[in-house]
């Protein structure tokens, strides 16, 4: 296992390394789809555009406190996804670009990118190089499965698409004794359950089990 205490500065040094040139190549389409998008006209609608909103929120009186509006119940008395997470880790890159709905999908990416580092991280220091590459393969799927389209759209049915594979790697890693890997589950199950509301469950079951382990 690598990036434990007592591993040579060395050591640690070189598997950082190979975990952020790991990031840059599998996040390279969805850094290459950003790119491109920078040049094009893009208008958000409905559930988009309504993200946006509550995107422009945060931050002043009206920061969103709960989640996008969604077909939870019956019309008219709808509910929404249980919570705001997702509006406010979109929201520093929307107001560094310019709150310009390409920097919304330019959050977007950020936000996948991220998932993918810290994926790539559990992979790393659960198995060193073969976990490494395993999980790059993986996540190159992911990626090339879902494509640019859907992971370039902040829209809360695809924004917890590869934050989800955190949650697989973190709770494998808390229950195989690498307890420190419950930040990471958590986090990322937070914000799963939070941004769209059929991880709820499916998040609770995947805390609960290693937290009970721990325990």
């Amino acid at each position: 296992m690598t990036d434990r205490p007592g591993v040579a500065p060395g050591i640690l040094a070189r598997s950082w390394a190979r975990v952020l040139a790991a990031t840059v190549v599998v996040g390279l389409p969805l850094i290459a789809a950003a790119i491109a998008l920078s040049g094009k006209s893009w208008h958000p609608v409905l559930d988009l555009a309504m993200t946006e909103f509550r995107v422009r929120d945060v931050g002043t009186s009206r920061t969103p406190l709960i989640g996008l509006p969604g077909r939870i119940g019956e019309y008219p008395d709808q509910g929404s996804h249980p919570g705001p997470l997702s509006f406010y880790l979109l929201a520093p890159t929307y107001r560094l670009t310019g709150s310009t709905a390409w920097g919304l999908q330019l959050a977007t990416v950020v936000i996948h990118v991220a998932a993918i580092s810290v994926a790539l991280w559990i992979g790393n220091r659960r198995r060193g190089w073969t976990g490494l590459a395993a999980v790059a393969l993986l996540l190159a799927l992911v990626v090339r499965g879902y494509g640019q389209v859907a992971l370039t759209q902040p829209w809360n049915p695809f924004l917890p698409l590869v934050p989800w594979i955190v949650v697989l790697l973190a709770a494998w890693a808390v229950l195989a004794g690498d307890h420190l890997l419950l930040v990471p589950l958590v986090a990322a199950a937070t914000f799963c359950a939070q941004t769209h509301v059929p991880y709820v469950a499916l998040a609770a079951g995947l805390v609960a089990v290693p937290v009970a382990v721990v325990a």
